[in-house]
C-alpha cells in the first residue's frame, strides 16, 4: 500500500516499511513502521511512528513520552507482537531537543502540553481507517511522567479519544512541578554543583526514615522501605527530631536544608504552596543528593526558553517570577482540569498511579487531583465506576525505588493495559493492582535475569482522609482554580483545532 497518498490531518507520511518482528522466541509477525511528520500551525513541527501489523486485532494504543520528550520510542513493536497497532508522537520538541532551531516558544507548548497527542491520535485513526478499512474497536493509551501528563490531557481535552487510559506517575502539575525540581537543586546544590548533603548522610536519611514508619507486620518493614512517608500534619518535625537523635553528625543548616525540600516550595510574598515537597523516603531516588557527579545549573529547557538563555536558577524569584511563569505557561503547559465528565459519559475507564517514594511525581500531587474530582463529582462511588487511583509503596519514578520496582494488573503478572481492557471490555473493574519488586539476577551462565522478590496486592485510594488528619499540602487551591478557568477558556477559544 502506498501510505504516501493517504490524506491525513495537518501531516504527511515520510517513511512506511513493512518489517519482520521477532524477538526472543516470540512467533514472527509482519507489520508496517510508518514515520509521520505533522505542522500543526506555522512553526509547528511534530514526529509521529506507527506500527500497523498485517494481523489486527482491533486495537489501537497510544504510547506516552517521557521528560521534554523530542524522542521516539525504539521498541514499540513489542506492543505490536500481539496485534495491536501502536502509535507515539515526539511532542513536537524535537527541534528542541536536538539543539536546533526552534520554532516559537508558544507553538511548540502547544504541541508539547496537548495538541502532539492529540493529533497523533487523529493521524493514527486515520491510517487504521485506509490501511484496514475500519475504526479500531477500542482505543487505549499507556503512559508515565509527562506520558502521564498526556494521559490526562486526553481525558480533559479529548474524552473521545480513547476508552482507556492509564496515566503512571504523571508530571500533570507542570507549571509548578519545575518549580518543584529547582527548588530542590537550590536547596542541594552548592554555587559549584556539589551536593550539601553527600551519599553517605543521605542513606543515613534514607534508613532513618525506614525505622520512623516501622509498623510491624508491614510490607515496608519487612523489605526495609517507606510506603508513602506521611502520618499527618506533624510528621516532618517529628522526623527532623528524629533525625536529630539517630545521626549524630547531621547539622543544623541540613535539617533546615530537609525541611525545606519535605516542606516543598513557597510564594516568598504571599505563602501559598507552590508545589508539594520530596517524599519522605524517597532521597536515594533524588538525582540532585547524588555526588557522583557535580550539577553546575539546573537542567530544564523550559526556564531558560521563558525567561532567555541568560536565565540563572539562582535567582529565581519564588513571587513575582512565579506569577510571571505561572500566567504565561498555564494555558498549555498542564493538565490540572478535574472535570471528566464527557470522558464518563463517553464510557471512558481511567487508572491513574504514583509512587510511594516518587521525588519527581509525588504522589500527593496525583492525590490532590483525585480528591478535586471527588469534589467536583460529589458521589464517590459515580466517580470509582470509572477513574481509579493507586499509590505504590515505595516504588520511585521509574523502576527505582526501595519497594516495589513495578506494577501490573494481576498476580500473575499480566499488564495494567490487560486490566484496563477487562474494566472497559468486560466491565470488570479492578478491585486491586500490584505492586512486584524484581531485582535483576544473573545466572551461572552470565546471563542476567529478573528475580521476583514479592508482588502485593495495592487497592485502590478512596477519597478516605481521615478526620483531623491532613495530607501532605499541594499547590494552593487558588492557582490550581485559576489555571482550569484559563485552560477551559483555551479550550472554548481554540474550538476549531483538530475537532
Amino acid at each position: 500500500m502506498d501510505f504516501s497518498k493517504i490524506k491525513l490531518t495537518d501531516s504527511t507520511v515520510i517513511s512506511a516499511e513493512l518489517k519482520v518482528i521477532s524477538e526472543d522466541g516470540e512467533p514472527s509477525i509482519e507489520a508496517y513502521c510508518i514515520n509521520v511528520e505533522s505542522c500543526a500551525e506555522e512553526g509547528s513541527f511534530i514526529r509521529h511512528i506507527f506500527w500497523l501489523p498485517l494481523e489486527w486485532n482491533g486495537i489501537f494504543l497510544g504510547i506516552g513520552n517521557g521528560g521534554a520528550g523530542g524522542k521516539l520510542g525504539t521498541s514499540l513493536y513489542v506492543d505490536a507482537r500481539d496485534g495491536t497497532a501502536v502509535g507515539q508522537t515526539d511532542m513536537g520538541t524535537y527541534r528542541m531537543v536536538n539543539g536546533e532551531k526552534t520554532q516559537s516558544y508558544k507553538s511548540m507548548m502547544r504541541d508539547y502540553g496537548w495538541r502532539s497527542t492529540h493529533l497523533m491520535t487523529v493521524v493514527g485513526k486515520e491510517l487504521i481507517l485506509a490501511f484496514y478499512g475500519r475504526l479500531p474497536d477500542y482505543c487505549y493509551f499507556n503512559g508515565a511522567s509527562a506520558g502521564g501528563k498526556q494521559a490526562l490531557s486526553e481525558a480533559q481535552r479529548y474524552p473521545e479519544d480513547y476508552d482507556g487510559i492509564i496515566a503512571r506517575c504523571p508530571s500533570f502539575n507542570s507549571v509548578f512541578l519545575g518549580m518543584h525540581f529547582l527548588w530542590m537543586y537550590r536547596c542541594l546544590r552548592n554555587r559549584d554543583g556539589t551536593t550539601r548533603i553527600k551519599d553517605t548522610l543521605r542513606d543515613k536519611i534514607t534508613a532513618s526514615a525506614v525505622k520512623f514508619f516501622e509498623c510491624d507486620g508491614s510490607l515496608g518493614a519487612r523489605y526495609g522501605f517507606v510506603s508513602t512517608g506521611y502520618v499527618d500534619e506533624n510528621t516532618v518535625n517529628d522526623f527532623l527530631e528524629f533525625l536529630r537523635q539517630e545521626i549524630s553528625d547531621i547539622t543544623d543548616e541540613q535539617l533546615e536544608i530537609l525541611r525545606k525540600i519535605y516542606e516543598g516550595p513557597k510564594n516568598s510574598e504571599t505563602g501559598e504552596q507552590i508545589h508539594c515537597g520530596l517524599p519522605i523516603g524517597a532521597e536515594k531516588n533524588c538525582g540532585y543528593f547524588d555526588e557522583i557527579e557535580n550539577i553546575p545549573e539546573y537542567d530544564s529547557p523550559w526556564f531558560k526558553l521563558f525567561f532567555g538563555q541568560d536565565f540563572d536558577e539562582r535567582t529565581f524569584d519564588y513571587a513575582d517570577q512565579v506569577d510571571e511563569y505561572f500566567y504565561g505557561n498555564a494555558e498549555d503547559f498542564g493538565a490540572v482540569d478535574p472535570n471528566l465528565s464527557a470522558f464518563y459519559e463517553h464510557g471512558g475507564k481511567l487508572i491513574m498511579t504514583s509512587g510511594g517514594s516518587d521525588p519527581y511525581g509525588p504522589w500527593a500531587d496525583a492525590m490532590n487531583y483525585y480528591n478535586r474530582v471527588l469534589e467536583l463529582f460529589g458521589d464517590k462511588d459515580k466517580v470509582m465506576s470509572f477513574f481509579r487511583y493507586f499509590v505504590i509503596p515505595g516504588k520511585g519514578h521509574s523502576t527505582d525505588g526501595l519497594g516495589a520496582t513495578d506494577e501490573f494488573g494481576s498476580e500473575t503478572m499480566e499488564s495494567e493495559l490487560s486490566a484496563i481492557r477487562k474494566w472497559r471490555e468486560q466491565c470488570q473493574a479492578p478491585e486491586c493492582i500490584y505492586g512486584a519488586r524484581l531485582e535483576t539476577k544473573e545466572n551461572s551462565e552470565g546471563r542476567t535475569y529478573k528475580e521476583l522478590v514479592y508482588i502485593a496486592p495495592v487497592y485502590p485510594y478512596m477519597g478516605d482522609k481521615k478526620e483531623g488528619i491532613n495530607y501532605p499540602k499541594c499547590t494552593s487551591a487558588r492557582y490550581i482554580d485559576e489555571q482550569v478557568a484559563i485552560i477551559r477558556e483555551s479550550i472554548d477559544r481554540e474550538n476549531g483545532f483538530l475537532k
